[in-house]
């Protein structure tokens, strides 16, 4: 196996607009390069849908935007964890309904969690 990840946790905050995601690198190789991973969240009703674009500097107003939170400049080798974080300013999380985050890596490995929010 390559690439592996587990989505180990989601946690909402700011009235919906942050996710703190934890994700583990699972598989026998280090997960690069991490701008080009996948983040794609999705309402269990299936009535909406996003991509969630990587942006390494944080937040921008007009769209949903993830980067890694902690820890920065450490490559992402077998067995480390990851924090990610997740600024959703256009579609906040709303604690009406369940999701489902998906995140896949650039060898097209593939990972999903599903999640109440509670903002």
């Amino acid at each position: 196996m390559k690439s592996g990840m587990t989505i180990l946790q989601v946690v909402t905050s700011g009235n919906g607009q942050q996710l703190d995601i934890w994700v583990k690198n699972t598989g026998s190789t280090e997960i690069k390069p991490l701008e080009e991973i996948d983040v794609f969240l999705t309402d269990i009703e299936g009535n909406w849908g996003d991509f969630v674009t990587y942006l390494g500097g944080g937040p921008v107003g007009n769209r949903n935007t993830w980067r890694v939170f902690s820890p920065v400049g450490v490559d992402w080798d077998p067995g480390i964890t990851f924090q990610l974080r997740a600024f959703l300013s256009v579609n906040p999380v709303l604690n009406r309904t369940g999701y489902n985050l998906s995140i896949t890596s650039p060898d097209s490995y593939t990972t999903k969690y599903r999640f109440d929010s509670t903002p």
